[in-house]
């Protein structure tokens, strides 16, 4: 009989897994359910559902015929390919025929799938139908890498083509329809580089970004930004602190130069209108004119620039004008600070979404940030059982109180003429270095427990329940291990055969020296036989193996202590004269909103929200500072805000919190408020560089979450100062 990977137990091995590839995947929705599929796993089904457990692991502490009964859930299943309803008048699709789909789109009710050089039609709203003579061969040169869908046409990719199919919608038969070729030039890479803008196709070719223009024809919506696919831009902010001497060489550095990766991701946000160009180690972003996002930062205090990526291959999701970003994080180890035999560092490949315009980042402004969940472990933790009987430690909930509440339950020994167990014993070591178990007094011996409500009325025969020394068993509120025990001969307990039954609710916290574990520690010695059973028949025990859930504690970091700031740099046209004048800057003159700097702590960092620089003669980036003089003209950590109201001495303040209030600061029944529109200041830059050219670029780095800065114009003034002049002979 077929087995879910989920049903494993400690008595079969049902684990089949499916191992994935970096081949792009196609998604497509049909009638409310999302089908998925690539070159290598064939086509799969995802339908909607509440999932409530988040975690899942294989179960090897429990046999098969007493463990949970659940395997996979049946929201993700494949897609079948089988016989329609009419198999005494058609011939149909299977499996074998169709093993694997790179592309696929939706035509009205028919999913169309892409395989080499053919589409396949299916049934309407029937996926898993498809009529073996309802297809089209399409002559490309290379194998088709993505489908779309107008509502009237089929639009068809290969890797450097696109096409244009008119056909029926619906009803039965479509394949047939007039096929035009729009383009032997432009293609586009893969199913994940196309999107829609409505009704129109938008994708990403090898080189640049195109859409559907009309009928039969295409637009290329890249132009300005054509060079990034012809041959690569450079970070106007990345080259010049670099070049500037900015950065040392043990450090990792960062990127100047990038060109487009083989796996871009393309995606497009309605309410924004914005459209997603996802590579590698960027995002292009079309939104009235072209931007880049960049995922690193530059920023660093020894020496001032260092590189460093928070984020690994990213990619931007749309729908209903939310966009996410999917990222791979660095990996990160949790290191065990515990000394336990049982310590084990974790290696994490986490991924991290990001939801656009919810702010905050990396930086601690949501409570909890920093707090790492490691998932934890089961295992056996010493002694083998007879008959089946053990002990199963599991983890029931980590409380408002910081406590991590352990239910141990018990599975009696499996024998024809056994009876309910009057008498069992529990005994289990832990890290006493980084945990400690919840008694009813603090320093005391006696466990604070629960019981579940069906043992509340065998309560009386809970004789022990106490932190122990683990050699004489003696009561100790320093030991190394926790002994239960129950003996009531004349209330047994009647514990189901094959199954794990609830008997006691323990609690544990860690200690003000846990630093972070990956481990409780939990350990059986050997010798420990006489304080590990579960009677068959009163005095005849049964030796029970014990299972452990093995929990992480990762502390979470103060507030402030990590986080990334957000960059940005925008570099003007380099103005030029194609008639030897010289030209002379005035300055630049700004029109931003700012909440102005926030207090940082001690950096020798020189730049801050606002900074500026100007070169001449194309300086700016092709020498070093060092190489001469005034060739780069900086403005560092320019004040983005300007002083707006009068204090009681006569003097200017700025309009900030601290600064200026509504109520008064040393009443807390007025309050201490600040309440008002945010201000919009021209900020003047007032510098001086002369040259046959002039580059400008503006940039800053906002460091603190409170740090807000938006630039609505920038306008530069110069002046046309004469002709080269030469000196000397």
């Amino acid at each position: 009989m077929l087995k879910a990977c989920y049903e494993t137990a400690r008595n079969k091995d049902a684990s089949t897994w499916i191992k994935s590839s970096d081949s792009p995947i196609a998604f497509q929705e049909l009638a409310g359910n999302l089908y998925f599929s690539n070159n290598s796993m064939g086509v799969w089904v995802y339908r909607p559902s509440l999932v409530v457990e988040k975690n899942k692991q294989l179960k090897v502490s429990s046999d098969y015929e007493w463990s949970d009964p659940d395997g996979e859930s049946s929201v993700i299943t494949p897609v079948v390919f089988s016989t329609g309803l009419n198999p005494e008048h058609f011939e149909y699709i299977t499996k074998n025929d169709l093993p694997t789909v790179p592309a696929m789109c939706a035509h009205g009710p028919v999913l169309v799938y892409a395989e080499g050089n053919t589409l396949y039609y299916s049934d309407d709203f029937l996926p898993n139908n498809i009529n073996a003579k309802n297809l089209d061969i399409i002559p490309v040169t290379s194998d088709i890498t993505a489908v779309a869908s107008n509502g009237q046409q089929i639009f068809i990719f290969s890797k450097n083509e696109t096409w244009a199919l008119q056909t029926t919608i619906g009803g039965g038969k479509i394949s047939g329809g007039v096929l035009t070729q729009l383009s032997n030039e432009v293609g586009c890479i893969s199913a994940q580089s196309i999107t829609s803008i409505g009704n129109t196709p938008v994708w990403l070719s090898d080189n640049g970004v195109y859409a559907i223009s009309g009928q039969f024809s295409i637009a290329e919506l890249s132009e300005d930004i054509r060079e990034y696919w012809r041959g690569g831009i450079s970070d106007p902010y990345s080259h010049y602190t670099t070049q500037s001497g900015l950065t040392g060489l043990s450090n990792t550095q960062p990127t100047s130069f990038s060109r487009d990766s083989e796996k871009p991701f393309i995606s497009y946000n309605e309410k924004y209108k914005e459209l997603y160009c996802s590579f590698k180690e960027k995002t292009w972003v079309m939104s009235e004119g072209w931007f880049i996002w960049d995922y690193s930062t530059a920023y660093d205090s020894t020496p001032i620039v260092k590189a460093s990526e928070f984020i690994q291959g990213h990619s931007l999701l749309s729908l209903h004008g939310e966009t996410y970003m999917v990222g791979l994080n660095p990996p990160a180890v949790y290191d065990d600070t515990s000394t336990v035999a049982s310590a084990v560092d974790v290696t994490s490949l986490a991924y991290s979404i990001h939801e656009l315009g919810r702010g905050g980042g990396t930086d601690n402004s949501i409570s909890g940030e920093n707090k790492s969940i490691v998932e934890g472990r089961m295992r056996s933790i010493g002694l083998s059982s007879i008959d089946d009987t053990s002990y199963h430690l599991e983890l029931y909930e980590i409380n408002e109180a910081g406590e991590y509440v352990y239910l141990i339950q018990g599975v009696p020994p499996n024998q024809a003429a056994a009876t309910a167990p009057a008498h069992w014993i529990i005994k289990v070591g832990f890290d006493t270095t980084n945990w400690e178990p919840v008694v009813t007094v603090p320093g005391g011996v006696l466990l604070d427990y629960q019981l579940p409500h069906e043992r509340i009325a065998s309560k009386s025969g809970y004789i022990r329940a106490d932190r122990v020394d683990e050699v004489t068993n003696v009561q100790s509120g320093t030991g190394g291990a926790f002994l239960i025990e129950y003996d009531n001969a004349a209330f047994p307990q009647n514990l189901n055969l094959k199954q794990k039954n609830p008997l006691i609710y323990i609690k544990f916290i860690p200690t003000s020296t846990n630093l972070g574990t990956n481990t409780m520690g939990f350990y059986q010695d050997a010798g420990w036989f006489g304080s590990n059973y579960i009677e068959e028949s009163i005095g005849v025990p049964r030796t029970a193996e014990t299972f452990a859930w093995e929990q992480s504690y990762r502390p979470d970091l103060p507030n402030n202590t990590t986080g990334n700031p957000v960059e940005y740099v925008m570099k003007g046209t380099t103005l030029e004269s194609d008639t030897g004048l010289q030209m002379r800057t005035r300055g630049l003159y700004s029109s931003i909103t700012s909440h102005g700097k926030a207090s940082l702590a001690a950096s020798s960092y020189p730049f801050g929200l606002y900074n500026a620089a100007f070169g001449s003669d194309k300086r700016l980036f092709d020498a070093q500072v060092i190489d001469g003089d005034n060739q780069v003209v900086e403005v560092s950590d320019k004040t983005s805000i300007r002083t707006r109201t009068q204090d009681s001495a006569g003097g200017m303040t700025y309009k900030t919190f601290g600064n200026t209030y509504y109520g008064d600061p040393a009443d807390a029944t007025v309050g201490n408020l600040l309440i008002d529109d945010e201000q919009i200041d021209t900020i003047a830059f007032s510098t001086s560089t002369r040259g046959e050219s002039i580059t400008t670029m503006v940039f800053g780095f906002i460091r603190d979450k409170a740090e807000v800065i938006k630039i609505h114009s920038i306008n530069m003034a110069y002046k046309v100062v004469g002709a080269t002049r030469r000196r000397g002979r």
